[in-house]
């Protein structure tokens, strides 16, 4: 009796722990996107080659991602422009 209890219990824990999924968010800046864990909202940088870079702000993503693309030799495609010569 005993180990059927603790089966059932093993079987409910496991069932709450997979309620904590994540949900990606679209992002109004290029090469961003937000996921979404437990009603709290990181950004990473989505781009191919680049680790995870985790932000709390949309904007501070953005401008990761654009210090990025220069270090790239690219042009900035969010916020940072290009200064004119």
């Amino acid at each position: 009796m005993f180990e059927k209890i603790s089966h059932l219990t093993l079987g409910l824990l496991k069932k709450t722990q997979m309620t904590t999924r994540q949900q990606y968010v679209k992002s109004k800046y290029q090469c961003v996107a937000g996921v979404m864990t437990k009603g709290v909202i990181k950004w990473r940088v989505n781009m191919a080659g680049v680790g995870r870079v985790n932000l709390d702000s949309e904007r501070e993503c953005a401008i990761a991602v654009d210090k990025i693309k220069i270090s790239q030799g690219k042009n900035p495609v969010n916020i940072l422009k290009r200064v004119k010569e």
